[in-house]
């Protein structure tokens, strides 16, 4: 499945910084970092890092995350289940998304594919703004084209916790 061996190779190379650190980068350099905040220790951090790629490999869920690393940092810790959640979700979400964007790169690919869909979880989670995203692309659609610049700006995930999902498109 090349979209999973691109999603765990994405976020294995991402570079292990503080929350201190990672806030003084540009956007290009935050797209090649990896931090949570309140975690301080670089081991840490690439404990957390290696669980969630492990995760991706293993294609297991948000409660075994959430035992390993707990089981990892030790009593007491800090990050309680939203935080838990929105680094598990946050972190995935990026992978997958780096991953489907690295096998849309292959010329043939995408030539086949020059469009990418929008599609929003419609709940009561749900941010406006992401909704709006469902009526802004071509012709008031969720569709746009993948080689717009601008198109780059809004991929998933598009903020933290973002439950969005973009798919290729003939």
């Amino acid at each position: 499945f090349p979209i999973i061996e691109e999603a765990v190779k994405s976020l294995s190379e991402k570079n292990v910084i503080t929350r201190e650190k990672f806030d003084t980068l540009d956007a290009s350099s935050k797209a090649k970092s990896f931090t949570v905040a309140g975690v301080e220790s670089e081991e840490m951090l690439t404990r957390i890092r290696d669980e969630l790629a492990e995760n991706i490999r293993k294609g297991v869920g948000h409660e075994t995350f959430k035992k390993n690393v707990l089981e990892a940092v030790g009593e007491g810790t800090f990050m309680s289940e939203g935080h838990l959640e929105t680094v598990f979700r946050t972190n995935i979400q990026s992978a997958f998304s780096d991953g489907q964007e690295m096998v849309l790169q292959h010329p043939l690919i995408r030539s086949g594919f020059p469009y990418r869909a929008r599609d929003v979880i419609h709940d009561n989670r749900v941010r406006e703004d992401h909704l709006a995203l469902e009526t802004l692309g071509i012709q008031g659609t969720n569709i746009y084209r993948a080689n717009d610049p601008v198109w780059q700006l809004f991929r998933v995930p598009w903020g933290y916790n973002d439950r969005c999902s973009d798919s290729p498109v003939t």
